[in-house]
């Protein structure tokens, strides 16, 4: 397998439907970005001291939805690659508050 795709740059690159379009757009940063976050919490987690934490498992949730969140923004409208992306719900935002909020119970007041 290559691992280049043989089709130049010229500051171009590819949805997942094709389509070209300038690596300055900000469809491209925005995926970019949620690439980017997703690496760091995998590093937290790493940094995790028990792996079987409550705290993995929450990050390894994010990571997926963060995965979600990237296939969305790396397809146009046209393409049929929309058809097989799983829903981006309000759930997991919902799961992560109250997460969020039971941690919150156990620290000191601010």
């Amino acid at each position: 397998m290559k691992i280049y795709t043989g089709t130049g740059d010229e500051g171009f690159t590819s949805l997942l439907s094709g389509k070209r379009v300038l690596k300055s757009n900000k469809r491209i940063d925005a995926y970019g970005d949620v690439d980017e976050l997703s690496a760091f919490l995998g590093v937290v987690s790493s940094l995790v001291c028990s792996k079987s934490s409550d705290i993995v498992k929450d990050i390894v949730e994010i990571q997926s939805e963060l995965l979600k969140a990237g296939a969305w923004l790396a397809s146009d409208s046209g393409s049929s690659s929309i058809k097989k992306l799983d829903l981006i719900t309000e759930e997991p935002a919902k799961n992560l508050e109250s997460r969020i909020d039971k941690m919150s119970e156990k620290l000191p007041p601010l």
